[in-house]
């Protein structure tokens, strides 16, 4: 197109060019031919003047006049109107360059336009992928913080995974230990004691032992909520108390067997608030026993202690009882004694009451309570002493107070009995029990003012009870410890599995919420880039418009300086008209180039209309080309970016559906593997058991393999000092042999011992037992040589 604008502005030039040629030098023929014209008709008016001057003078002479005055009218008014074409011509030309100033004008309007929407276009551009880096960079940064949120995930996961295999066998040891537990007590006790907790468990006073074994199947918030139910008129106040004793007490490790060897059956017995709910307790008991419809259920057996009669009978009893205010007032001096070498404690200052219950968050018993507990526990074990055996002879006094102060018979004197931490007890009636956990075994011994008759009665008790401890080595305490013990880790990995659930639920939601993000962005960016691509496209079109501005422009002013030159000819060849109209030259006729010019120039002028016309359709159909081919190309490039939005935002949500669909394809595979592994666990935990056992077996048949190894190490060391010792007489035998064989060579007697026997030689090549047999031979053959060489035989005896 721009090719055809310049070839079209050229054509034109060239045409305008021979038309003002062929103008000029029409006007300089018409000019000569006026002046010719007008030369001949004053030549012929002189010769007629001449020929008629005689004849006709006058009528002759004012004809010529009237024929030179017509012509020179009509030759000036021919050069009038040239002059005045040419003016028009003039004027036409400075239309036409005012025409083309006003284009130059709008045209540098609109150059100015577009260098300001070029300008806008560059800065639209500039923010455009300014905005399109930063989502860029966010996105990317989402990536890494969903990479990352993904590896906290599975690391999340994986402890969750350990935290419910240790939950899973926190439940496993809890069970075991709620079975060892229960198996410590005889079954009707065991039978009493459930259904007891079942029914203050209705009543929403405990949380019963099955539900206890069953507790951890439960999270720590369905524990609340359920605690919660039922529970909400005693909000203001405390829980009421009902459960066995050792549900409210804590023992420290080392004083557990002295405990339960004093409290025995004590610590299994039932605690309701008062008589009325022990009545209640053992009516539904009893009726529990008898059963419905001809199913009698075996008998139950429980001790039931109502607190509140058992707790104002103790202080009763305490404040009135004048043996019970002895002994009171004993332990408080015994309590405030400071001395070191007293080793006597109360057995009630081991004990301490449990307020909470395991639950450290809700206090199981009010002030109020927690007194009739501690008088129901001086009632058990008021008359109980710690004392570090029952068989010390040695001062355990005060300052100068001798044994007799704080001796197990004087403590027996004053009501006390005795009980070591081993759980050896020696009662004040005589009675000693003692066996470890177990309560069956029992010594009695002469009832006297003291216990022990002597030191040897006092041994022997010692001896017999120390036998009896080894027949059972595990206590109910030990046991219930175990239990709550378990059950406190139960709790507490169930709570650490509710927080790591709870923060994998987290990290999950925080996944989704970068998925999500991460398509808003996907959306932005390609919006950005949408925004992008029609700024380019927008500024590629500014451009072009730009530089065909810039071309148009430069074209018109090329026009416009030609319009200019072309009116300055003009007005040049006005003033030679002029020039020539008032003082006319006498040339006849026009130059010879100028008529071969004035000849060609009508076939060059019609050459280039025709050439004008021809470029002018050329460019009317480049124009409209162009407009089609740009409006086809706008349609096809937005066209093309919607159709790539659409694709980018399908591919964006496909690609985060994908990812989205693999994380919870990847968390269901997880879920099942933590399933499978549990499975696992479980069974290698009972094959662990049994590799336990036997590993148990085989250690044990590996230190009876020490042992043999110890006794063959030391038969060993035996037989390599009997080698050693036999090497020694092996080599004093044969110094000996040596040492004889020299005597004999010396002695005739020996030489003629020596032939019979063989050489020396031969000697030496001999065992010890033929040497030895030899040698009681040449001894008696010696003794009948006694008389040949007596000092010879004498050095051989001795030597032998």
């Amino acid at each position: 197109m721009d090719r055809a604008l310049k070839e079209y502005l050229a054509a034109r030039y060239e045409l305008q060019k021979a038309v003002q040629k062929r103008t000029s030098i029409q006007c300089k023929k018409d000019i000569i031919a006026a002046r010719i014209s007008r030369g001949q008709g004053e030549r012929p008016g002189e010769r007629r003047e001449e020929e008629e001057e005689d004849e006709e003078e006058s009528s002759g002479r004012s004809s010529a006049l009237r024929d030179v005055s017509a012509s020179l009218s009509s030759c000036e008014m021919e050069v009038q109107r040239e002059i005045k074409q040419a003016e028009h011509l003039g004027k036409e030309e400075s239309d036409l360059s005012k025409h083309y100033k006003a284009q130059i004008e709008e045209l540098e309007e609109e150059r100015k336009k577009l260098e300001r929407e070029l300008e806008t276009c560059e800065e639209s551009q500039a923010k455009a992928l300014k905005e399109y880096k930063e989502t860029e960079q966010k996105q990317h940064q989402v990536a890494k913080e969903f990479e990352a949120a993904l590896e906290e995930l599975r690391l999340q996961q994986a402890d969750l995974a350990d935290l419910l295999q240790q939950q899973t066998l926190a439940r496993t040891a809890y069970e075991t230990a709620c079975d060892r537990f229960w198996q410590q007590l005889r079954s009707d006790i065991r039978e009493g004691l459930q259904a007891a907790e079942a029914f203050c468990s209705e009543r929403g006073w405990i949380e019963s032992s099955s539900s206890r074994c069953k507790t951890s199947d439960m999270t720590q918030q369905e524990r609340r909520r359920s605690n919660k139910k039922g529970g909400d008129k005693e909000k203001a106040s405390y829980p009421v108390v009902a459960g066995m004793l050792l549900d409210f007490i804590e023992v420290p490790a080392e004083y557990r067997r002295a405990v339960e060897s004093i409290g025995a059956h004590a610590l299994t017995s039932f605690l309701v608030p008062d008589s009325k709910a022990a009545y209640e307790l053992l009516s539904h008991l009893k009726g529990e026993g008898e059963g419905g419809g001809g199913k009698k259920k075996p008998t139950v057996s429980i001790t039931v202690v109502p607190l509140k009669e058992v707790g104002e009978l103790q202080r009763r009893r305490e404040a009135s009882n004048r043996a019970c205010v002895m002994r009171k007032t004993f332990l408080q001096t015994l309590l405030d004694d400071e001395d070191e070498d007293v080793h006597v404690l109360p057995l009630p200052e081991c004990i301490s009451v449990n307020r909470h219950g395991g639950e450290e968050d809700s206090p199981r018993l009010s002030s109020e309570n927690e007194a009739l507990v501690s008088a129901y526990i001086r009632s058990v074990f008021g008359r109980a002493l710690l004392v570090p055996s029952l068989s010390e002879q040695e001062e355990t006094g005060r300052g100068g107070a001798s044994h007799a102060d704080f001796s197990v018979s004087s403590l027996h004197q004053k009501g006390f009995d005795c009980v070591t931490v081993d759980g050896d007890v020696s009662f004040s009636s005589g009675i000693v029990r003692g066996g470890g956990g177990g309560f069956s075994s029992y010594l009695l011994l002469p009832s006297s003012s003291s216990s022990f008759t002597s030191n040897e009665d006092s041994h022997q008790a010692t001896d017999s009870l120390s036998t009896l401890r080894s027949v059972q080595t595990f206590s109910k305490l030990q046991a219930y410890q175990n239990m709550e013990d378990q059950r406190h880790r139960v709790d507490q990995v169930d709570r650490q599995v509710e927080e790591k659930k709870k923060k994998v639920a987290e990290i999950e939601a925080r996944n989704g919420a970068l998925i999500e993000k991460e398509q808003i962005l996907s959306e932005a960016r390609a919006r950005c880039q949408a925004a992008l691509e029609e700024i380019v496209q927008t500024r590629q079109h500014a451009e072009g418009r730009l530089r065909a501005s810039e071309e148009l422009l430069a074209a018109i002013q090329a026009e416009k300086k030609q319009a200019e030159e072309r009116v300055n000819g003009i007005k040049s060849l006005i003033q030679d008209l002029r020039r020539e109209s008032l003082s006319p030259d006498k040339n006849t006729g026009l130059p010879r180039t100028e008529e071969e010019a004035l000849i060609s120039l009508p076939r060059q002028i019609r050459s280039l209309e025709e050439k004008v016309n021809i470029l002018s359709k050329k460019l009317e159909e480049s124009k409209a080309a162009v407009e089609k081919a740009s409006a086809e190309a706008d349609i096809h490039l937005r066209k093309q970016i919607q159709r790539l939005e659409r694709d980018e935002a399908r591919s964006d949500l496909l690609h985060a559906k994908e990812q989205r669909g693999e994380l919870e394809a990847t968390l269901a595979s997880i879920n099942r593997r933590m399933l499978q592994e549990e499975e696992i666990i479980r069974k290698s935990d009972r094959q662990i058991k049994l590799l336990e056992d036997e590993v148990q077996e085989k250690q044990e048949e590996l230190q009876l393999a020490e042992k043999q190894k110890q006794s063959i190490l030391v038969e060993l060391e035996d037989t390599v000092r009997k080698l050693q010792a036999f090497q020694q007489a092996v080599e004093s035998a044969r110094r000996s042999k040596e040492e004889a064989g020299a005597v004999l060579a010396s002695t005739g007697g020996a030489a003629a011992a020596a032939s019979e026997g063989g050489s020396l030689q031969n000697l030496r090549m001999l065992s010890m037992k033929d040497l030895a047999s030899r040698l009681a031979h040449l001894k008696k053959k010696l003794q009948a040589y006694e008389h040949v060489n007596r000092k010879a035989v004498d050095q051989f005896v001795n030597l032998r």
